[in-house]
């Protein structure tokens, strides 16, 4: 029998990348809770799922808001 998946985990540059932000704003983000991440040391993690679901509850948002 086969492990259970890992979850995949993106790094600062991969979300920012993502997001089209700068690495810093995704670093701050993540120390303020703003967006949802892991920190290992000194660096931080974030789940590919997290992410996507963040960028959807926000895309969610930002159109009930314009659309208003």
């Amino acid at each position: 029998m086969f492990p259970p998946p890992r979850t995949s985990l993106m790094t600062t540059a991969e979300v920012a990348n993502r997001l089209s932000v700068a690495i810093r704003t995704v670093c701050l983000w993540a120390e303020v809770g703003e967006l949802p991440g892991l920190k290992v040391g000194r660096q931080w993690r974030f789940e590919r799922t997290a992410i996507e679901q963040w960028i959807a509850a926000r895309s969610g948002t930002m159109q009930k808001s314009t659309s208003a």
